[in-house]
């Protein structure tokens, strides 16, 4: 992603007036994807004008590399604490990018909370199961993603007082701590199915809509 839209844009920062010539250059250089981007470009000059473009190239570019950046971050994370192959890292990078096209997420925020939950399980099967449960949580008590899923990590290394903080039962009825999994049965119990529910509401149409408009 970072490649193709740096190719797009140096020419449109660079100079704004050779910006039609770059736009074929880049066309040539990367095949149909940059033809379309070519068409969109030419369409928001005519609309916005040529500074609107300039600055639209610039955030593009900068939001490209931060995805980079956040891509490489997760990476690392995963080869350190699950000895993850590049096969395996791939295949997480395709559920975050499925996760938030169905649920309008943004992976900026997917990847941090993932990092948080794999570096407590270090296990990235049982950090993705954590972080769905998390996206359930956050859906249904309106917190956000990564605070739950650092509440859910703590939980998971034993300090349950975050969750409890949120007002999450962590004690059975006498006062004894309950164990990890009961409080994750718990959760999946009273919040299974909230991203889902909430993906199929207008305002969650909206946020598919946005997040598949920014990553683009």
């Amino acid at each position: 992603m970072a490649g193709r839209t740096a190719a797009i844009s140096v020419n449109v920062i660079a100079d704004a007036a050779k910006f039609k010539a770059g736009m074929a250059d880049a066309e040539r250089a990367a095949g149909s994807f940059q033809s379309q981007m070519g068409n969109l470009a030419k369409g928001v000059a005519g609309a916005l004008g040529t500074k609107a473009v300039i600055d639209f190239g610039r955030a593009a570019v900068d939001a490209a590399m931060d995805d980079a950046e956040a891509q490489q971050i997760l990476a690392q994370t995963l080869r350190n604490t699950t000895g993850a192959t590049q096969d395996q890292i791939d295949s997480i990078e395709r559920y975050i990018g499925k996760t938030q096209k169905a649920t309008g997420v943004l992976d900026d925020e997917l990847r941090p909370a993932f990092g948080n939950l794999v570096r407590a399980t270090e296990d990235a099967q049982e950090a993705q199961d954590l972080l769905n449960l998390a996206l359930d949580i956050s859906a249904g008590t309106g917190r956000g993603l990564e605070g739950v899923s650092i509440a859910l990590a703590k939980a998971y290394d034993g300090n349950a007082t975050a969750l409890s903080k949120m007002g999450i039962e962590t004690k059975d009825a006498s006062g004894k701590a309950l164990e990890f999994d009961q409080i994750a049965k718990n959760l999946a119990d009273t919040f299974g199915g909230q991203t889902a529910v909430a993906a199929e509401t207008a305002a969650g149409q909206m946020r598919i809509a946005k997040a598949t408009f920014e990553d683009f």
